[in-house]
């Protein structure tokens, strides 16, 4: 959600009304959607907005298909940016021994769920490990206080993790001791599914969070931050390079970060905003307060600005680095 405001000279100053976002979800899906995306194709773009580049992306091959005007979340792939294995520019992504073995072990526990459990969805809470007491325990210590300062929130997940915990203590408890879990680091000893359907935790982008592991499924990218919290691509079995980070914040190949530390590529572009999602939030931003800005001569000349630009900025971006354009 992009929220912005424009200086109106001859705005009321005592109004009090608030300013819109420009552009939200149900901005570019009018109607209720579920959990997974459907089908995007009968999901037109918000007007004026319909071109080769997304909101938050530039033009991969997923969206070409769906042809000029439909938003394809959940046809994007991460496939589309990534390195051909064996690129040197891979140099430093490859996941540690420990990483794999925190991977691991949940993609049994969520195998084993889903064997035990067919036809039912995973979890969508929290599942922490340090919380797997019984019911019965649970409600034990919270008549003796132990929870008397817990805060709400807290208290719900506690009580999930518990029901979880009761209706699958036998295999949990193997689990448990066989992969030696309580030896993992407190924040690995959570996880975080968010991938719906998706079939196993090595088929996702996994985030290595303070909060646990947060599967996604890879029609999504979670935040880019730095390095110790980079995706992991599951299929790749290891991280995303800086040059494949670059790709998803819009900027091209020929786009150079020097000599600089990996960590320092990924933090820049962590704190960046999208080409392409800051080219569309100026657009629709400046359809919104048209009525203000021609009121100026530099609204005018913003407006001007905007209007004569090119729906997409994949080739103006090209252009500036002396790099091909977008086919």
């Amino acid at each position: 959600m992009f929220i912005t405001a424009t200086y109106d000279p001859h705005r009321d100053p005592t109004a009090d009304d608030l300013i819109e976002p420009i552009a939200t979800p149900r901005t570019v899906f009018p109607t209720p959607f579920p959990e997974p995306f459907p089908d995007p194709a009968s999901h037109p773009a918000p007007p004026d907005v319909a071109s080769g580049t997304r909101l938050g992306a530039t033009t991969s091959a997923a969206s070409q298909e769906t042809g000029a005007g439909t938003f394809s979340p959940s046809r994007w792939r991460i496939e589309d940016i990534l390195l051909e294995e064996g690129d040197p520019r891979l140099a430093g992504t490859a996941l540690s021994a420990e990483e794999a073995q925190w991977i691991d072990a949940w993609d049994a526990w969520v195998q084993e769920y889903r064997h035990r459990h067919p036809g039912t969805r995973l979890p969508g809470f929290p599942i922490w490990v340090d919380a797997w007491v019984t019911s019965e325990e649970l409600e034990a210590r919270i008549d003796a206080g132990e929870h008397d300062a817990t805060p709400r929130w807290k208290m719900t997940f506690l009580r999930k993790n518990a029901d979880l915990y009761t209706a699958n203590e036998q295999w949990c408890r193997q689990w448990l001791r066989d992969l030696g879990v309580q030896q993992f680091p407190p924040t690995r000893r959570k996880l975080e599914w968010q991938a719906q359907d998706t079939g196993c935790l090595w088929d996702c982008l996994v985030h290595l969070r303070p909060s646990g592991l947060r599967a996604k499924a890879p029609t999504y990218v979670p935040a880019l931050v730095a390095i110790t919290q980079t995706s992991i691509v599951g299929p790749r079995r290891r991280r995303l390079a800086p040059r494949e980070t670059a790709r998803l914040q819009g900027l091209p190949d020929a786009f150079s970060f020097g000599d600089q530390p990996q960590a320092v590529t990924y933090r820049q572009l962590g704190n960046a905003v999208n080409v392409g999602a800051a080219w569309n939030a100026l657009r629709l931003h400046c359809q919104r307060d048209r009525e203000v800005l021609v009121g100026t001569d530099a609204g005018r000349r913003v407006l001007a600005a905007v209007e004569a630009a090119p729906p997409s900025p994949d080739d103006a971006v090209a252009s500036l680095l002396g790099a091909p354009a977008a086919a």
